[in-house]
């Protein structure tokens, strides 16, 4: 199991989890909650019913508030049709946060309570 599916499999395990705070600060998407946090630092987009909202390359810190804090991650889960790489989270709300690796480096991280796991796409 790579790092990045643990990290998956962890935070899905956990679910659900309120985003207490969700901030946009280009190029970092802050997600905070009670024991967790996730540091997103490549691209990403949020969808309701599979409809574009709002994407890394438009967003608005307001506009990613508005959305994401206060509401619940319910699901989670690996994207993509050959790698499992990318998280994407699912809110009660209806909204989902999808993730895309575009870098070797250290494109997402996630802390939940003392573990810490680094997305390591080259590995």
């Amino acid at each position: 199991m790579t790092v990045t599916n643990e990290a998956i499999g962890k935070l899905a395990d956990r679910l659900p989890l309120r985003v207490v705070s969700a901030e946009w600060q280009d190029p970092a998407l802050l997600l905070h909650g009670d024991g967790w946090r996730m540091t997103v630092m490549t691209p990403w987009r949020v969808l309701l019913e599979g409809r574009l909202l709002l994407g890394s390359d438009n967003a608005d810190s307001d506009e990613v508030a508005k959305l994401l804090a206060g509401n619940i991650v319910a699901t989670c889960r690996s994207q993509g049709s050959d790698s499992s790489l990318d998280p994407s989270l699912g809110f009660a709300s209806g909204h989902v946060l999808e993730i895309f690796s575009v870098s070797p480096l250290e494109p997402w991280l996630l802390y939940l309570g003392e573990e810490v796991f680094v997305a390591s796409p080259s590995e």
